[in-house]
């Protein structure tokens, strides 16, 4: 299940393709550990959030201190990064910030940007979509917001198709060794393990590939669906041992 926290007005308005309209977009990936740090998110819709036009000569220099070849090394000022992304944000007429995945971070973490979007939310046309489970309640952050749940089943059907595509796709390659009906079961295990997840989905589809390259045959398939793994980072893991064989096999 998912939360979508959407200071009004309306979402329709939110998606306008115009010059003084700006789309910050962040994504914290478990699997990328340095992401769900509050100064690797600032940094980011900071360095998206600047605009040429409004690059004084003192803003160049205070960014070039941030962002110089080897400042990675040293964090930055947390409050200099936030007057930094709130002066160019401040510039747009429409500023969409997207969040996902706010509830990967540490509990500090989530502590610190929850107060960071307790205050963009009074900029000046500042719209924010915050994508998270159920147990983050972003309404106490809003002062005004509109809260959508998002269930398996309501994407059911688009996964649906996800699936026969993929199927489509490859059914004359790397599948053409399963017959009619493997494919089917495929399709329904699929369909049955995915729990809303288009990434689970993918992910274990191109476990399935492997296994029909490996030997040729698509025994291996029904493994994988013993103990299907329940979480991405255990696909990830699947992906990695296999680049490692693959290494193995070239040295």
């Amino acid at each position: 299940m998912l939360i979508f926290s959407v200071p009004k007005p309306a979402v329709e308005n939110l998606f306008l393709s115009r010059d003084d309209t700006a789309i910050v977009y962040y994504f914290f990936d478990s699997a990328n550990k340095k992401s769900l740090h509050t100064s690797t998110f600032l940094r980011s819709i900071l360095h998206q959030a600047v605009r040429l036009e409004s690059l004084l000569p003192n803003l160049q220099s205070r960014l070039e201190s941030l962002f110089a070849d080897g400042k990675d090394l040293v964090e930055p000022d947390t409050s200099e990064l936030i007057e930094l992304f709130t002066y160019f944000y401040e510039k747009f007429k429409n500023g969409l910030l997207l969040i996902d995945g706010l509830d990967e971070a540490e509990k500090s973490d989530q502590r610190n940007i929850r107060s960071f979007l307790k205050e963009v939310q009074k900029v000046d046309g500042a719209r924010i979509l915050v994508i998270t489970h159920p147990e983050m309640d972003m309404s106490k952050v809003f002062s005004r917001s509109r809260t959508l749940q998002i269930m398996p089943e309501d994407l059911k059907n688009d996964i649906d198709i996800f699936i026969q595509r993929q199927i489509d796709e490859h059914a004359q390659e790397e599948l053409s060794v399963c017959s009619p009906s493997v494919l089917n079961k495929i399709r329904q295990a699929l369909i049955c393990g995915a729990e809303g997840m288009f990434l689970w989905v993918d992910l274990l589809f191109k476990a399935i590939l492997d296994a029909c390259e490996e030997d040729g045959t698509p025994d291996g398939i029904p493994h994988l669906f013993e103990r299907p793994p329940r979480k991405v980072i255990e696909l990830y893991s699947l992906a990695l041992i296999k680049l490692s064989s693959q290494d193995a096999d070239v040295l």
